[in-house]
């Protein structure tokens, strides 16, 4: 039971992960499908990250990100756009959750 639970909220995480990528790209005006935008941008954020230069990985993700995106024709600028806000959508939120939740427990 412990299993199906674990595997139904990493489908849902990952659905969600992938639907604010596609949600950036459109804020951002890149002309990119949904899946492109699901399966390889968040692909290579998630490769990039792994790749600790810095504390977050800052700037190997976004480096990465403009490379991958000049394969589909995306400016560096805008490709450099969409990395800094996928980059704060995805790191910004599970940080202050955790922190908030650490205080709450007083593990801190």
């Amino acid at each position: 039971m412990r299993l199906a639970l674990s595997l139904a909220l990493s489908a849902i995480y990952w659905l969600l992960v992938g639907t604010s990528a596609w949600i950036i790209t459109l804020a951002v005006s890149l002309d990119i499908s949904p899946m492109t935008a699901t399966l390889v941008i968040m692909g290579t954020i998630f490769f990039a990250t792994a790749v600790q230069a810095a504390p977050s990985a800052i700037g190997t993700s976004e480096f990465a990100m403009m490379q991958v995106l000049e394969i589909f024709g995306v400016s560096r600028e805008a490709g450099f756009g969409f990395a800094v806000i996928a980059h704060a959508v995805f790191f910004l939120p599970p940080t202050i959750m955790a922190a908030v939740f650490l205080s709450h427990e007083a593990l801190t």
